[in-house]
C-alpha cells in the first residue's frame, strides 16, 4: 500500500470517528441549550466554563499539541524503519523518555496554575463582563471547581499526542464522544434538579449548582481516561521524570516557547470575545455565540481536522529523515484538499444558517436570536482557521515555528482588537440609553453584536491563513504550494456561487425570511419565545441539511470545472467515501 493510500485510510478512520464524536458533541450543545438555556444560568455557566480551557491553552495547550508528535514521531519512525534490534530498542527507549518528560512538565506547570485560578476566581470572573451580583457569585463558585479541569486537559493532550505519534487515531478521536455523553447526562440531571429555575439563578439550589460544576469537570476527566489503556498498550514505559533524552529538551523548549505569542493572542481574542458578548450583547449573547461557534466547527472537525491530524506524523517523519521533496509534495497535496473541503463547508454553513437558528430556537430556553447572522459572518473564516492547524504543523515539523507564530498571532491579534472595540461600538445601548423601542430590542441588539463578532473573527482568520501560506512558501519553497494559489482562487468563486445559490433556496422559506429580516430590523424587534415542536424540528433540520448539501454540491461542481488539481483531490475523496 502506498504512503498516500495509508494516509488517506487513516484520514477516513479519523473522519468516521470524528463524525460520530461531533454528532454527539453537537447534541451536547443542544442539551445545554435545552436544560440550561441561553440566558440565566446558561450565561453564568458558559462565562466560567470557558476560562479553564483558556488558561490551559495559554500555559501549555498549543505548545503540547505542536511538540508531542514531532518529538515522538521521529524516534518511532526510526524504530520501525528496520536496522538492528538494538537501534530499534534505543529509539523506543528515547520515545519513552521524551513522553515521560512531556507528561512530567505538563503536571508541574498546570497543577499550580489550577490552584492560582481557584484562589483568584472572583477577580477573574470580574473581568468577564458579568454585572449581576448573583451571576458573579455563582460564576465564581463554578470557576473554583472548574480549575481542576486545567491539568486534565493537559493529560488528554499528551496522551492523545502519544497515540497520534504511533498512528493510532481512533481513541484520540473517540474520547471526546465519551466525554460528551457524560456531560449530556450531567445536564439532564441538572435540568431535573433546577425545577424550571434556569433563568432565575438566585432560585437555584446549591445541590443543582454543585452537580453541574463537578459533573462537568468529570466530563473533562473522560477526555483523558479512555486514552490510558491504549497508551499503555503502545509499549511505552512512562516514568516520573522531568529530564528529556539527549538534546530533545532544548528542542521541546523551542517548540513550546515558539508558540507562546500565537497562544497568548488567540486566548486573548477568546477572552475579549467572551467579554464583548456579555458587555455589549447582554444576558444570553455569549451562549448564542458559542452555539454558532460549535456549528461553525462541525465542518472543520469532520472535514479538515482528519486531514491535518493524519498528515502531521508524515510531515514529521519526512522532515526527520531529510526527505524535503516528499514533504513539499505532501504539504501541497494535503493543503489543496484541505482548502477544497473547508470551502464546501463554508458554502454549506452560509446556506443552512437560518435553519440552524430555527433548530436552536426550538430547543433552547430563551431561544437563539442572531445565530444565523452570526454564523454567516463567521463562516468564511473557517478556511483560515483550518490552515492554522494544518500549515502551522508543517512549519513546526521543520522547526520553523517562529513563522507560524507570527502569522497566527497576527490573525488572532486582529480578532482580539475587533472584540475589544465591540463594546465601545454598542456603548449605552445595552443599558437602554439613547435609543427607541425598535433599535434597543434585545433580540436586535444581540443580532448586531453577533454580526460584528463574526466579522472580526473572519477578518482575523483571513490574516492568519494568508500569513501561513506565505510562511510555508518562504521556508519550504514554492513546491510546497504547488497549485494552491490557483485552487484558492477557484474556490473563492465556487464557494460564493454555491453559498448564494443556497441562500436563494433558503430565502424562499419562512426561516430564511425571518432571519434575513434583520437587515430591515422589524421582525426581530419583538417575538415570543419559540416552543418545541417535533415536526418543526425535524423539518428545519432536514431543510438545513438539504440546502447545505445543495450549496456544497454547486460549489464542488464549479470548483472542479475551474481547477484540474481540485478535480484530482475530489476524485481521491470520492473514492475513499464511495
Amino acid at each position: 500500500m502506498s504512503r498516500f493510500s495509508t494516509l488517506a485510510s487513516a484520514a477516513l478512520l479519523v473522519t468516521v470517528v470524528t463524525l460520530a464524536s461531533r454528532v454527539v458533541g453537537f447534541g451536547r450543545w443542544l442539551a445545554q441549550g435545552y436544560w440550561l438555556g441561553s440566558d440565566g444560568v446558561g450565561t453564568v455557566f458558559n462565562s466560567a466554563n470557558q476560562l479553564p480551557n483558556l488558561l490551559f491553552e495559554v500555559a501549555a495547550g498549543g505548545a503540547l499539541a505542536g511538540a508531542v508528535v514531532p518529538l515522538l514521531a521521529g524516534p518511532l519512525g526510526r524504530a520501525l524503519a528496520g536496522g538492528t534490534q538494538q537501534d530499534a530498542d534505543a529509539a523506543r527507549a528515547q520515545t519513552s523518555r521524551s513522553a515521560s518528560a512531556l507528561l512530567g512538565w505538563t503536571l508541574v506547570v498546570l497543577v499550580p496554575l489550577a490552584g492560582v485560578m481557584a484562589l483568584l476566581a472572583r477577580p477573574i470572573i470580574g473581568l468577564t463582563g458579568l454585572e449581576d451580583p448573583v451571576h458573579v457569585d455563582v460564576a465564581t463558585g463554578f470557576l473554583r471547581v472548574f480549575a481542576v479541569q486545567v491539568p486534565l486537559y493537559g493529560l488528554a493532550v499528551v496522551l492523545g499526542g502519544i497515540l497520534q505519534a504511533h498512528k493510532r487515531f481512533f481513541w484520540p478521536a473517540f474520547a471526546p464522544l465519551v466525554s460528551s455523553l457524560v456531560v449530556i447526562a450531567v445536564y439532564a440531571v441538572f435540568g431535573a434538579l433546577a425545577h424550571g429555575d434556569q433563568q432565575r439563578v438566585a432560585d437555584l439550589s446549591g445541590q443543582a449548582l454543585g452537580w453541574l460544576a463537578w459533573g462537568t469537570t468529570v466530563g473533562v476527566l473522560f477526555l483523558a481516561l479512555p486514552l490510558v489503556v491504549p497508551v499503555w498498550r503502545t509499549g511505552l514505559r512512562l516514568r516520573p521524570t522531568l529530564r528529556f533524552p539527549g538534546d530533545e529538551g532544548s528542542r521541546a523548549a523551542r517548540l513550546a516557547f515558539a508558540g507562546v505569542g500565537a497562544l497568548v493572542a488567540q486566548q486573548l481574542s477568546v477572552f475579549l470575545t467572551l467579554r464583548a458578548a456579555n458587555a455589549a450583547g447582554g444576558d444570553g449573547t455569549l451562549s448564542v455565540y458559542l452555539y454558532a461557534q460549535q456549528v461553525y466547527l462541525l465542518p472543520y472537525a469532520v472535514l479538515a481536522f482528519p486531514i491535518a491530524t493524519s498528515a502531521f506524523p508524515h510531515f514529521a517523519e519526512h522532515a526527520s529523515a531529510g526527505r524535503i521533496d516528499e514533504l513539499r509534495a505532501l504539504v501541497a497535496r494535503t493543503t489543496r484538499t484541505l482548502l477544497l473541503v473547508t470551502s464546501l463547508g463554508v458554502a454549506a454553513l452560509v446556506a443552512a444558517a437560518p435553519f440552524v437558528e430555527r433548530v436552536f430556537d426550538l430547543i433552547v430556553r430563551g431561544d437563539a436570536p442572531g445565530m444565523a447572522v452570526g454564523l454567516i459572518a463567521l463562516a468564511p473564516g473557517l478556511v483560515g482557521f483550518a490552515l492554522i492547524l494544518h500549515l502551522s504543523r508543517a512549519l513546526y515539523a521543520v522547526d520553523r515555528g517562529r513563522a507560524a507564530v507570527v502569522a497566527t498571532a497576527s490573525g488572532w491579534g486582529v480578532t482580539a482588537l475587533g472584540a475589544a472595540l465591540t463594546p465601545l461600538l454598542f456603548r449605552g445601548r445595552e443599558q437602554g440609553g439613547g435609543c427607541n423601542a425598535l433599535l434597543c430590542a434585545p433580540d436586535l441588539l444581540r443580532t448586531e453584536v453577533m454580526a460584528v463578532l463574526g466579522v472580526v473573527g473572519t477578518a482575523g482568520m483571513v490574516v492568519a491563513g494568508l500569513g501561513l501560506l506565505l510562511g510555508v512558501r518562504r521556508h519550504l519553497g514554492p513546491g510546497a504550494l504547488t497549485g494552491v494559489w490557483r485552487a484558492l482562487g477557484a474556490l473563492v468563486v465556487a464557494t460564493a456561487v454555491g453559498a448564494a445559490a443556497g441562500l436563494w433556496l433558503t430565502s424562499l422559506g419562512p426561516a430564511g425570511r425571518r432571519s434575513f429580516g434583520w437587515f430591515s430590523g422589524g421582525p426581530l424587534a419583538s417575538r415570543p419565545e419559540v416552543e418545541f415542536d417535533g415536526v418543526a424540528f425535524a423539518t428545519n433540520l432536514g431543510l438545513g441539511l438539504g440546502v447545505g448539501l445543495a450549496a456544497a454540491v454547486v460549489a464542488l461542481a464549479l470548483a472542479v470545472l475551474l481547477d484540474r488539481d481540485l478535480r484530482a483531490s475530489a476524485r481521491v475523496l470520492l473514492r475513499k467515501f464511495s
